[in-house]
């Protein structure tokens, strides 16, 4: 009885510490339009809160949004378009937080296990997607485009950044091979060689240097050991002159590129000086130009507030002379019905005397003759005043056609008469 309660104690532990295997076959438990569903969400949300590592949380995220397809599936077939679409804003809400979350993972090589993982879950989901697009009513065919859309670019995404990881990744190998050849310059391995002749040397003179009986042997290899201690201390000579060279080139390349970092700037802030002269040019050329397009502007407004005034002006004395007009041409037609009754009235046989009596008899008055002559002068004036009128409207058109430039000195002269200054 102990070991059943301890074997059913472990198995119920199994079944909350082991992860959910992500894939397109996962049960959907419980499903949208289910009162459980909310607190189901809500735990996954606040177990995805509590997830402070990117990676553990992408891959968390990958497993909910692999349950949300398996509830699109299950609701599919019960044809509710409201459930299926909460279940799909479920789903690429977890899609997009995988995405985003890959983007934090540091290590280059989880990073792009991640990313493969999303590429092919994408994959896969967009067939299953595809497959549920066919079963759904109408009204929800919309929302699993969106979500096969959603799909698709989380895939999109993913390639791109395991494309842009495995270029870094590249980078970095070169930059180490660049290091490599770098550091196997000639000097570094005459220096090592040096390093060991000199480190040889010591340990032969100290090999050589161990107090012995006076013998003839050891009188006979004293010899050596002085050359010896003559070649380790001309080694040491060399050494120290090849280091206080090496120094010296260096100091001397520091030097160079000192001096060619200061030319670069020079040749920089000469650059950026005439970079800002000409900006300064350009400037002061704009705004020549804008002040010329100003006084041009200003002279045109001026210029067709001048045209507006005038043919005002113009319009007014137009109509003036179209009121002269008319009245003149009413007394003309007054003189003219005066002259044709006094004819009527000459050319009437009465006894009666209807001129002047004299003592030659009667003599006839005949206003016919003032009466052509007030006839002839209101003529005159009516073609005078329809003169003016008609160069009036000349001028008027010409103002409107061309402004002030169609304009003429003689046309200036002319409403000059009239009152009209230019």
């Amino acid at each position: 009885m102990k070991k059943l309660t301890t074997l059913t104690i472990l198995f119920i532990s199994l079944a909350f510490v082991a992860p959910i295997q992500a894939s397109a076959a996962t049960s959907a438990g419980v499903k949208p339009g289910s009162f459980f569903y909310f607190f189901d969400t809500t735990f996954e949300n606040i177990n995805l809160f509590f997830t402070f590592n990117s990676e553990s949380k992408a891959k968390k995220a990958l497993e909910y949004a692999d349950e949300r397809l398996a509830e699109i599936e299950a609701v599919a077939e019960e044809k509710n378009p409201d459930a299926i679409k909460t279940a799909i804003a479920n789903y690429e809400s977890n899609i997009a937080l995988a995405t985003e979350k890959s983007k934090e993972v540091k290590d280059n090589g989880q990073a792009e296990t991640l990313l493969n993982s999303i590429a092919d879950n994408a994959s896969k989901n967009q067939e299953v997607l595809s497959a549920v697009l066919i079963k759904v009513p109408d009204e929800a065919k919309e929302a699993i485009t969106q979500a096969i859309e959603a799909s698709k670019k989380g895939q999109e995404e993913a390639i791109k950044q395991i494309a842009e990881l495995k270029s870094e990744v590249e980078k970095l190998k070169n930059e180490v091979a660049e290091l490599k050849k770098e550091s196997n310059n000639p000097q570094a391995d005459e220096v090592e060689k040096l390093k060991k002749e000199v480190e040889a040397l010591k340990k032969q003179s100290a090999t050589q240097s161990v107090p012995k009986q006076p013998t003839q042997t050891s009188q006979i290899v004293k010899p050596d050991v002085d050359n010896s201690s003559a070649i380790q201390a001309e080694v040491q000579r060399q050494a120290e002159a090849f280091f206080k060279a090496k120094q010296e080139q260096d100091a001397l390349i520091a030097q160079q590129k000192a001096e060619s970092d200061r030319q670069e700037r020079i040749e920089a802030i000469k650059k950026q000086q005439a970079i800002d002269r000409a900006n300064e040019e350009a400037k002061d050329a704009q705004s020549r130009v804008d002040a010329q397009k100003q006084q041009a502007q200003e002279k045109l407004e001026e210029e067709n507030k001048l045209v507006a005034k005038i043919e005002s002006q113009i319009t007014s004395y137009l109509q003036k002379l179209e009121t002269q007009i008319l009245e003149v041409k009413q007394k003309i037609a007054i003189d003219e019905a005066i002259a044709r009754s006094a004819a009527n009235s000459a050319s009437k046989s009465t006894t009666e005397c209807q001129g002047t009596k004299t003592s030659n008899g009667c003599v006839i008055n005949s206003p016919t003759i003032s009466f052509n002559v007030g006839s002839a002068v209101n003529g005159s004036i009516l073609a005078q005043l329809v003169e003016r009128r008609n160069a009036l409207n000349v001028i008027q058109s010409k103002l409107k056609e061309s402004g002030s430039n169609g304009i003429t000195e003689s046309d200036k002269i002319f409403l000059t008469s009239f009152g009209i200054s230019w």
